[in-house]
C-alpha cells in the first residue's frame, strides 16, 4: 500500500515465488526449480546440466488492472489469455533457443482509439549461436513465424550476426500474407494513416532486408495482390492482379 500523488494505491493480490538455486564448482549458478504464481500469472522454470526451460501463462486484463496503479497506462487497454514456453539448450560449442506463444481473445488499444483484436495469435521462434571467449554473442540462424488466424507473417535470418551488440545485424527475409482488410484493421491500432482508406483483397509481400548501425537497406521487395480494392475519397483502384517490385535504403545519420 502506498500513495501516488493524491491517490492511494495498493496491491492486495498475493504473489508467491519459490526457487531453488545451486552453484556447481567452476560454473554459473543453476536454477533447479522456479515457481511464481498470482491471480494473473503462473510461471515455472527448471534447469538441467545443458538446458533451461521456462513456461508461463497469464490473464492480460487481470495483469493490466493492478499494474495501472503503478505505471501510467492512460489510454492503454489490454485483454486476452496468454501462454508460452522457451527452451535454451547447450549444443556442442553453442546454444539453441526455441519457443512458442499463443494469445487468445487478444484485445489491445494503445496508440490510437482503434483496438487490435484477434481471436488467436500464435508464434514460434528459434535461434542458434555461440558465445565467444570475450563474451560476444554470435547468432548463426534465427527465424520466427506468426499466425493471426489465416494470415501469416514470417521472418528468417539469411546471414549470421557476428556480434549481436555491435552489429551489423545480418540480413533477413520476411513474408506477410493474408487478407488486406484484416491487416488494415490491425494497422489502425498503431497508426491513423489508414483510417480514410478501404482496403480489400489477398496480398503477399516478400522483402529482403539488411540491417547495420549506419543504414537499413531493403534489397528487394515484391508485392503481389489479387482482387485488390483500394478506395479513398479521391482514389479508386480495383485490379484483379497487381505486382509491384521495388528496393530502397534509409541512412540512419541523414534520415533519408
Amino acid at each position: 500500500r502506498g500513495i501516488k500523488g493524491p491517490q492511494t494505491i495498493s496491491w492486495t493480490d498475493p504473489i508467491t515465488l519459490e526457487f531453488q538455486v545451486r552453484k556447481p564448482p567452476n560454473s554459473v549458478p543453476l536454477i533447479d526449480q522456479l515457481k511464481c504464481s498470482a491471480r494473473f500469472l503462473h510461471v515455472e522454470g527448471s534447469t538441467t546440466v545443458d538446458q533451461f526451460t521456462l513456461a508461463a501463462d497469464a490473464d492480460l486484463q487481470q495483469l493490466a488492472e493492478p499494474l495501472g496503479q503503478f505505471i501510467k497506462l492512460d489510454g492503454v487497454k489490454l485483454a486476452g489469455k496468454a501462454q508460452g514456453a522457451v527452451r535454451v539448450q547447450r549444443v556442442k560449442e553453442g546454444f539453441l533457443v526455441q519457443g512458442d506463444t499463443q494469445l487468445r481473445q487478444m484485445n489491445l488499444t494503445w496508440f490510437t482509439h482503434q483496438p487490435w483484436q484477434d481471436e488467436i495469435v500464435s508464434a514460434k521462434f528459434s535461434a542458434t549461436g555461440q558465445i565467444g571467449k570475450a563474451g560476444a554473442q554470435r547468432i548463426e540462424t534465427a527465424d520466427i513465424s506468426v499466425n493471426l488466424g489465416s494470415d501469416v507473417a514470417t521472418l528468417q535470418m539469411t546471414a549470421p550476426i557476428p556480434d549481436l551488440a555491435a552489429g551489423p545485424w545480418g540480413s533477413f527475409s520476411t513474408r506477410i500474407e493474408g487478407d488486406l482488410s484484416r491487416w488494415q484493421k490491425r494497422a489502425r491500432g498503431w497508426t491513423t494513416l489508414l483510417d480514410d482508406w478501404q482496403l480489400a483483397g489477398q496480398a503477399n509481400l516478400q522483402m529482403q532486408v539488411r540491417l547495420s548501425p549506419q543504414e537499413i537497406e531493403c534489397m528487394a521487395a515484391n508485392l503481389q495482390a489479387r482482387n485488390l480494392r483500394c478506395i479513398r475519397s479521391n482514389v479508386w483502384i480495383h485490379e484483379p492482379t497487381l505486382n509491384v517490385q521495388t528496393a530502397g535504403r534509409w541512412e540512419c545519420t541523414t534520415g533519408i
